[in-house]
């Protein structure tokens, strides 16, 4: 006799997402069942004692290291506040890209010593020369720095050169006149922060605003948080139109609409990030999506260039994070949604459309 079941995949209820399962029953029953348990938490990707669910950069971290793209220490600690090295990021935005890095350990660079067995990280920075991605740390470009901490402005200026190379036409220009936090920051990297800021790959970084300093030292965290952001414009499989007035106080960068596990069960990994276009308060202002629901903008003051996610769960509202204090209904459709900025007169400022 066959038993057949329906298993939610943990996407959610209300996000039509099922997998069916024909199975046998007795023991066929629960063997499919422990296969099918450990197929997903492989999916879900390596855990950090340190990287808790309610840190900002969790989803980044656990969604790059679920692909290999970055890795923890031999300690199992990520290190999401720890500096990343030069020679270390060169190999995280080749695989980001998904370059196949070169064969050979033939280099332009004399600083970087001896390679591993793995040609580790001749191979990687080599290639990412070679597809313009960096061009080294002197003149001639033939010093790469491979140990020196990687800054926040060169981390954007390889993340907007790869995307340039590898997938041309994915990053638009930011149009004349389009207010920015890096309008007086000249070459080499201030085209490059702009474009970033313009195409959300700065969404949903700590402190973004105008005290953040494009000079600092990179962290970890960060990094996986921009490379994240990367992988959300290059990665095929969901199209997405966006639509932003001249008043609209906000910009919609990105739909986070699948929470991990359970979507019902995980509000807070299922959010909207916005940058903020015009300073002053959202008082007045509201977000919908296609069915209806409806949230109301506290009366809160942002400058512009802010960025800041809504999450649909609970919690208490910062610069960084607001909450829609949801507690039983995950929001954003898994197949498709759009997000709408209504002003007080329930006119659409802003509009998201995603279709996966």
């Amino acid at each position: 006799m066959h038993l057949t079941h329906v298993i939610h995949t943990g996407l959610g209820s209300n996000h039509l997402r099922r997998l069916r399962v024909s199975l046998l029953c007795g023991g066929s029953i629960v063997l499919a069942l422990v296969m099918l348990m450990a197929s997903l938490a492989l999916a879900a990707g390596p855990s950090f004692p340190d990287v808790s669910s309610s840190n900002p950069y969790y989803p980044a971290i656990t969604d790059l290291s679920s692909r290999g793209i970055i890795g923890g220490y031999a300690n199992g600690n990520f290190g999401p506040n720890d500096i990343v090295k030069r020679m270390q990021f060169a190999k995280m935005i080749v695989g980001a890209l998904g370059i196949t890095p070169n064969a050979s350990t033939d280099t332009r660079f004399a600083d970087l010593g001896t390679p591993d067995a793995n040609g580790y990280p001749h191979r990687f920075i080599q290639t990412a020369y070679d597809y313009g991605i960096t061009t080294g740390t002197n003149t001639a470009q033939t010093l790469y720095s491979p140990t020196n901490p990687i800054r926040r402005d060169q981390v954007v200026s390889m993340i907007v050169r790869g995307a340039n190379s590898v997938f041309p036409g994915t990053l638009e220009n930011p149009p004349p006149g389009t207010v920015s936090l890096f309008a007086g920051v000249g070459d080499p990297h201030g085209p490059n922060l702009r474009i970033a800021e313009y195409n959300g790959l700065l969404g949903g970084l700590v402190g973004m605003g105008s005290a953040w300093s494009i000079t600092a030292n990179a962290t970890r965290g960060e990094v996986a948080q921009m490379l994240y952001n990367l992988l959300g414009k290059i990665t095929p499989g969901s199209t997405t139109t966006t639509t932003t007035s001249a008043g609209s106080p906000l910009k919609i960068v990105s739909v986070h609409y699948d929470a991990a596990g359970d979507d019902n069960k995980n509000l807070n990994d299922e959010y909207v990030v916005f940058q903020v276009l015009r300073s002053g308060s959202l008082a007045g202002y509201a977000v919908e999506d296609e069915y209806g629901w409806h949230y109301d903008f506290p009366s809160r003051t942002f400058s512009s260039g802010e960025s800041f996610k809504l999450h649909t769960g609970s919690g208490v509202d910062t610069q960084t994070d607001l909450y829609w204090n949801q507690t039983s209904s995950a929001v954003w459709n898994n197949d498709g949604d759009t997000v709408k900025v209504l002003d007080s007169q329930g006119r659409v400022l802003t509009s998201y459309h995603y279709q996966d």
